[in-house]
């Protein structure tokens, strides 16, 4: 639920074909309201920025990424795809996976670095870990709404590549980081 809800504001998912009965117009209308916050967090949230993007900020920001389920299939996919020395960033995720996140991510040439999002983690160093990482990959289910949201809007203003989970399995992470590779490689 958390990941439709996230998708609601975002507004991938249009609200009429969200989950709910369609006899109901709860739904919806929670949408509209949900859609609404957004607009209001984003509106005082880029404000707020320090980022060096400058007055281009809503120039260059980028629409689509991409959502990464169990079930995706990865074109031209294969067990030795190359992240080429690239900097990851994961934000978000379960602590009990994170070494073996880090084992895909060394095993496919790349480094990791993590975001855990807890109390002893700052949006300030969060900010500090995107403009070092070369590219950002979150699992939505297991990640805080302020971190996913600046996760989100860093990427979508500067560019860089990114690609969300929308679990925090080690399966799907794999998906993800073979997604990334392939981004490297167009």
């Amino acid at each position: 639920m958390k990941f439709l809800i996230k998708l609601a504001l975002d507004g991938i998912i249009p609200s009429e074909n969200a989950s709910h009965p369609p006899s109901s117009s709860i739904g919806s209308v929670l949408s509209g309201c949900l859609r609404a916050v957004e607009n209001l967090y984003n509106h005082s949230f880029l404000n707020r920025l320090s980022w060096p993007l400058g007055e281009n900020i809503q120039k260059q920001k980028t629409k689509w990424m991409p959502i990464i389920k169990a079930t995706t299939h990865i074109q031209n996919s294969d067990a030795n795809f190359d992240l080429r020395g690239r900097s990851i960033l994961c934000v978000g995720g379960q602590a009990k996976h994170y070494p073996i996140y880090s084992n895909l991510v060394e095993a496919a040439g790349g480094r990791l670095a993590i975001f855990y999002g807890d109390s002893n983690d700052s949006i300030e160093k969060l900010h500090k870990l995107l403009e070092k990482s070369d590219m950002v990959i979150c699992p939505v289910d297991c990640v805080n709404h302020e971190a996913y949201f600046m996760v989100k809007r860093y990427c979508q203003c500067s560019g860089k590549q990114c690609a969300l989970l929308d679990r925090s399995q080690t399966a799907v992470f794999k998906k993800g980081i073979e997604k990334l590779a392939s981004m490297t490689t167009k």
